[in-house]
């Protein structure tokens, strides 16, 4: 098995990698993006764009989404167009905590998001 480096153009702060393997997402916090990259050559497949920071990142169990946790909110990507579908508010007295992890469950109908506050929220995900 060969290593290459990917290169990144920030801070990543968390990767997860896809059920297949064939794809790795990263968590760029400084320049507020989230990455899809070719595992085995190392290109970048795809860019999202967040309004701050994103800490988190997560496949969907079927690879077909991309979940990102940033500051304010966690957003559903369509992890080949990059197309949002899906973005979920914390309550506003929640909102001074960043987002620091985010998770589908196993059937991928939910994700779970944790703040800085130590407080977990279980969101119903509608059929995307």
């Amino acid at each position: 098995m060969s290593h290459r480096r990917l290169l990144r153009p920030q801070v990543s702060r968390e990767s997860d990698r896809e059920g297949d393997g064939r794809h790795l997402a990263t968590a760029g916090c400084l320049d507020k993006t989230a990455r899809i990259w070719d595992a085995d050559t190392g290109t970048e497949v795809l860019k999202v764009v967040h309004e701050a920071y994103v800490a988190s990142v997560a496949f969907s169990p079927d690879g077909r989404h991309l979940a990102t946790a940033s500051l304010r909110t966690a957003e559903i990507w369509d992890a080949t167009s990059g197309s949002e579908l899906f973005t979920m508010n914390h309550p506003e007295e929640d909102q001074r905590m960043g987002m620091t992890g985010v998770a589908f469950s196993a059937d991928g109908r939910r994700v779970v998001t944790v703040r800085t506050s130590a407080r977990i929220h279980l969101w119903q995900l509608p059929e995307i």
